[in-house]
C-alpha cells in the first residue's frame, strides 16, 4: 500500500471531478451576499459561462481554489448556511431523483450514502446506531485545509434542510415527529468546529439543533425517523436511480433525472395548494419559483408594480424594480413615447422575479420604503422609517435636501434598503 503524504493527495485529487452546477450556485450565492464573485475565477481554466451547461465537470483541485476564495469573501456572513439554502434537490441529478422516490427515510440516507462521494469526493459518510439514535458520521478521505469545517457544515445543512423538505408530513406526525417550533423532533447536528459568530442569525431558519465543539462530524436521527415514507416514495424509480443503466452518457442520464425530479416536485408542492387552496411551503414570507421550486426572497411586490405601471410612462415601475437609468429614460421621454411604457406591462413578473433574487429581504419592506418616498420623500419619512434618523430630520427641514437628496433616493432606494437589511441581519 502506498502512502498518502500531501503531494500525494494532491495528486489523487485531481483525478476528482465536481458537477459544475455547485460551483456555479456558490458563486451566485457570494454574489447575492454583495460580494464580487468574479474574483472567484482568477487564474482558473473556466468561467462563468463554462459553468451553464447541465453536463460540466471541475477538477476538485480547482473547486477547492475556488471554494477557498469564496470562504474568505463571504465566510463571515453565513455562506454555508446560505448555499446550503440554495442547493436545491434537483441540481443533485440521480441523487435528489434516488432520494426523492426512495420508499423510507432510510432508503433516502442509503442513497445519499451511495452518491456523495460523486457530488463531494473528499467527504464520504458511514451510518451506525446507539440506542433508540442513528448517527450518521461525515468522515474527510483528504486533507482539505482550512476549508472542511466550511464544507461539514454546508453538507449538513444541506442534507438536513433536505429531510425536512422531503419527508411525508403526515407520516411523520403519525409517528411523533411533528415540528417543534420549527425543528424535527429528536435531530441534531454535531460539528467539531467552535460555534460560529453567523450560526444564531441562522438557527431560527434551520429545521435542526446544530451543537459545536463536538468530537465528530455527525447527524443525529431517531432510530423511528427512518421508517417515515418520503413524500413521493416511488420504489422503482429510486431503484431506476440508484442503480442507472450501463448504456448511455452518464451527463444525459443526469439530465433526463432532473427533469422527471422538476416534474415530481411541482406535483409534490403544487398539488395540495390547487386542491386544497394551500400548501406546506417552508417560509410563508417567500415566494415559491416555479420554475426551479427553491423558495426565493419576497422583496417587491407585482401589486405594488402593477399599481406603479399606471403611471410607468414616468418611469415609476422601474425605479421601484431597481432599474434607475431607464427609469429616467422613460420619465423624459414618455416611456418612450408610451411604446415601452406598454410593453411593461408584460415584463412586470420578470422584473419582479428579478428584483426579489437580486436585493435583500428583511425587517425594512421595500414597498413601504417607496411608498413613503414617492409621497412623502420631501418630509423624509421613507429614511425615518430606515431608521436612517438623522439624515430624515435633514429632509423634514429641507425639503429632501431641495429635492436633490429625494432624487439621488430615487435612484438607490433599493440598494440603501438592500444594505440596511444585511446590516441588520449580520450586525
Amino acid at each position: 500500500m502506498s502512502a498518502t503524504g500531501p503531494d500525494k493527495e494532491r495528486q489523487m485529487l485531481g483525478l476528482f471531478l465536481v458537477p459544475g452546477v455547485y460551483l456555479r450556485v456558490l458563486a451566485d450565492t457570494v454574489r447575492q451576499l454583495g460580494y464580487n464573485d468574479r474574483l472567484l475565477y482568477e487564474g482558473l481554466d473556466f468561467s462563468p459561462e463554462d459553468l451553464k451547461t447541465n453536463d460540466s465537470r471541475v477538477f476538485v483541485t480547482d473547486a477547492i481554489i475556488m471554494a477557498k476564495r469564496a470562504v474568505s469573501l463571504a465566510g463571515n456572513d453565513g455562506l454555508s448556511f446560505m448555499l446550503a439554502r440554495e442547493l436545491r434537490l434537483t441540481i443533485h441529478g440521480t441523487l435528489g431523483f434516488a432520494a426523492l422516490t426512495s420508499p423510507t427515510f432510510a432508503d433516502a440516507l442509503d442513497s445519499v450514502r451511495r452518491y456523495l462521494h460523486l457530488r463531494v469526493p473528499f467527504l464520504s459518510m458511514s451510518q451506525s446506531e446507539a440506542g433508540d439514535q442513528v448517527l450518521v458520521k461525515l468522515c474527510a478521505e483528504f486533507e482539505v485545509p482550512g476549508l472542511y469545517p466550511f464544507l461539514a457544515e454546508t453538507v449538513s445543512a444541506t442534507l438536513i434542510l433536505l429531510t425536512e423538505q422531503l419527508l411525508d408530513r403526515e407520516d411523520a406526525i403519525k409517528r411523533g415527529f411533528a415540528l417543534e417550533e420549527g425543528k424535527l423532533t429528536g435531530v441534531t447536528v454535531r460539528l467539531s468546529a467552535p460555534e460560529p459568530p453567523w450560526y444564531r442569525h441562522f438557527a431560527d431558519q434551520l429545521p435542526a439543533r446544530f451543537e459545536y465543539g463536538q468530537s465528530d462530524e455527525m447527524m443525529v436521527f431517531p432510530r423511528e425517523l427512518l421508517n417515515v415514507r418520503m413524500r413521493l416514495a416511488d420504489a422503482e424509480a429510486s431503484r431506476m436511480a440508484r442503480d442507472p443503466p450501463t448504456s448511455g452518457p452518464a451527463e444525459s442520464r443526469d439530465c433526463r433525472l432532473n427533469f422527471y425530479c422538476s416534474v415530481l416536485i411541482c406535483f409534490s408542492f403544487l398539488m395540495p395548494q390547487c386542491l386544497n387552496g394551500q400548501g406546506n411551503i417552508h417560509r410563508r414570507d417567500r415566494k415559491q419559483d416555479p420554475e426551479n421550486m427553491t423558495q426565493r426572497p419576497d422583496t417587491h411586490s407585482k401589486l405594488i408594480g402593477y399599481l406603479l405601471w399606471i403611471f410607468g410612462f414616468l418611469g415609476s415601475h422601474r425605479f421601484y424594480y431597481g432599474k434607475p437609468i431607464t427609469g429616467t429614460i422613460w420619465f423624459f421621454t414618455l416611456g418612450l413615447l408610451f411604446i415601452g411604457w406598454i410593453i411593461d406591462l408584460f415584463l412586470i413578473p420578470a422584473m419582479d422575479r428579478e428584483a426579489d433574487l437580486r436585493f435583500r429581504e428583511g425587517e425594512v419592506n421595500y414597498s413601504i420604503g417607496w411608498l413613503l418616498l414617492t409621497f412623502l420623500g420631501v418630509f423624509g419619512l421613507h429614511r425615518m422609517y430606515m431608521g436612517k434618523w438623522i439624515t430624515g430630520i435633514i429632509y423634514l427641514l429641507t425639503g429632501g435636501l431641495f429635492l436633490i437628496g429625494v432624487l439621488y433616493d430615487f435612484w438607490t432606494l433599493n440598494d440603501q434598503i438592500s444594505e440596511r437589511n444585511r446590516e441588520q441581519r449580520f450586525g
